[in-house]
């Protein structure tokens, strides 16, 4: 065992670098018995400073990783298992320290940045009880960290580590009881930085080279420093989330977007498995947004809609003017309830793509579709405008999903959702006018699932699936409707008409019993309410509506 206290070794390329033990360090020979001596100034006999290979630095196989270490400290050496296959130089920080300085010279380093216990120096002078036992050589690394820092002193062998800076009281007193053969780099108080660390401290060092561009997110609020400084200093590029979610984020969707990343880890186990990471990864590189930004619906913002079909007024406010006019108008009313709300309050369409018909159409399912001719510049001219479109269904005697499938094309669109309306989804022999329709459990997760596979195949943000209803056996089964699908924001659209009292009660009942992880959502009737809501009165609703419509 070796503890610096004087100039012997130079370091000549610092910022970036990774290292990797190749040759003994000043005052330790190695085993070959004709190698020349290296003198105590870190020089070899020609007089050239000792000098250290590169670290290898590598990159799980798979798009992304999940590093779940349970804490702090466990994520900290499980980043160095997954990104270095070995590394020379380790810089220490005692758990509980602040990690600030030593991440920093971690990084200009490019080494890992590992824990030790917080112990300080026995009275007597010898070392803490909770230094670590020497390991045996070739002993395999867990992955968490023991208390008595044995997972550290294990990854620095698989390391093959040779020299440690060690920063602070409790990392310098675990350092000293380390075997013999290993370098100790005392950092003085306060180092941010390789200059601030003792002159010629260390070994001159080679640049490592990252394999590829990669990439890690971490969670606000996160014990991570050490985790992410050892990515730094792998060559990744570390991004701070508020969620555990990168399709949340505008500017993280705009970094995945132009950085491309080829690998890309969540620290923390909060970001799910690999495979929903990879998803919502996925989706954040495409750089597409939604109005409003983000690329995840709620709670983010509220839509506020007009709803009614373009071909007539009859139908909702949606058709009441023309298409330039039906953009100002949602914007306008957007940007009433914008005054009451901190989120995004987001212009929408939701446009019935379908429309109920007292007499059998042509096919004789009692609904007659919209050609592509009559949505189409809908769709586009809200795109331009930065409107979100939900196209809604009244499939008559059709189910909701062969029905879907007829709009697959404008699905297929970031900006556009679906909405299903069981009012008018007739069983045989019912007509429209003499019976309420209603919809089984079954049949509406067909569409959760059809939807949820185009929009994962097809790397799109969110989608919104609503489900209308102002009576309760609208739905059968309802706590059986499949919410878990991360692609899709499932809302239950509470849609009774008449005084504050009725549609209150209506309210209440629908929202008795709901699937769980559902939004809910509010319409407004023009005409049939009386009086209608305003927008103050609209959000005083518990909870509060994520989307509201105007019919």
């Amino acid at each position: 065992m070796l503890t610096y206290h004087g100039p012997s070794m130079k370091l000549r390329t610092p910022v970036g670098l990774a290292l990797a033990a190749s040759i003994a360090l000043a005052g330790c020979t190695s085993d070959g018995a004709d190698d020349p001596p290296v003198d105590a100034g870190g020089t070899g006999p020609s007089g050239e400073p000792v000098l250290l290979e590169p670290a290898s630095i590598t990159l799980p196989a798979g798009p992304t990783a999940v590093l779940g270490g349970p804490t702090a400290d466990a994520l900290a050496i499980e980043a160095s298992q997954t990104f270095f296959g070995q590394s020379p130089v380790v810089v220490l920080v005692a758990g509980g320290d602040d990690p600030t300085g030593a991440a920093a010279i971690a990084v200009e380093l490019g080494v890992p940045l590992l824990p030790t216990p917080s112990a300080a120096p026995a009275s007597d002078g010898t070392a803490s009880p909770s230094a670590p036992t020497p390991p045996a050589t070739g002993s395999p690394a867990p992955s968490a960290p023991a208390d008595d820092g044995s997972a550290t002193t294990d990854e620095l062998t698989r390391l093959e580590a040779s020299v440690v800076v060690a920063v602070g009281a409790g990392a310098t007193t675990f350092a000293e009881a380390l075997p013999d053969g290993i370098t100790v780099v005392t950092a003085p108080d306060g180092a941010a930085a390789v200059g601030d660390l003792p002159a010629d401290a260390l070994p001159e060092i080679t640049a490592a080279e990252t394999p590829a561009p990669f990439a890690a997110l971490t969670l606000t609020g996160t014990e991570t420093a050490a985790a992410s400084a050892t990515v730094q200093a792998a060559g990744g590029v570390v991004h701070e989330l508020a969620a555990p979610d990168p399709r949340t984020d505008s500017a993280v969707i705009a970094a995945l977007a132009a950085e491309k990343p080829a690998f890309v880890a969540g620290l923390g186990a909060e970001f799910g498995t690999p495979e929903q990471l990879a998803y919502r990864v996925g989706v954040a590189q495409t750089g597409v947004e939604l109005p409003g930004g983000g690329q995840v619906l709620y709670p983010y913002r509220r839509h506020i809609a007009l709803y009614g079909n373009p071909t007539t007024s009859a139908l909702g406010s949606l058709g009441e003017q023309s298409l330039p006019e039906a953009i100002t108008r949602a914007q306008d009313l957007a940007a009433e309830y914008q005054a009451l709300i901190e989120e995004t309050a987001v212009p929408t369409f939701e446009l019935i793509a379908s429309v109920a018909s007292s007499v059998p159409s042509s096919g004789g399912d009692y609904s007659t579709e919209m050609t592509p001719e009559v949505i189409r510049p809908y769709v586009d001219a809200a795109r331009e405008a930065g409107v979100y479109v939900v196209l809604d269904l009244q499939p008559g005697r059709l189910d909701f999903l062969t029905q879907a499938k007829v709009f697959e094309e404008f699905l297929r669109e970031p900006h556009v959702g679906l909405a299903l309306d069981p009012e008018w989804r007739l069983r045989p022999g019912e007509v429209h006018l003499e019976q309420v329709g209603s919809v089984s459990a079954e049949e509406v997760n067909s569409v959760v699932t059809w939807l949820a596979d185009l929009t994962r195949d097809n790397n799109l943000p969110q989608k919104v699936l609503v489900l209308h209803q102002f009576r309760t056996d609208m739905v059968s089964d309802r706590t059986q409707v499949d919410t878990s699908r991360d692609e899709l924001a499932v809302l239950v659209h509470v849609d009774g008409f008449g005084p504050p009292g009725s549609k209150l009660a209506t309210w209440n009942a629908i929202r008795a019993d709901p699937p769980p992880n559902v939004w809910w959502g509010w319409k407004n009737f023009i005409d049939e309410d009386s009086p209608t809501f305003t927008p103050d009165e609209t959000m005083q609703l518990e909870p509060v509506p994520h989307f509201v419509s105007y019919q």
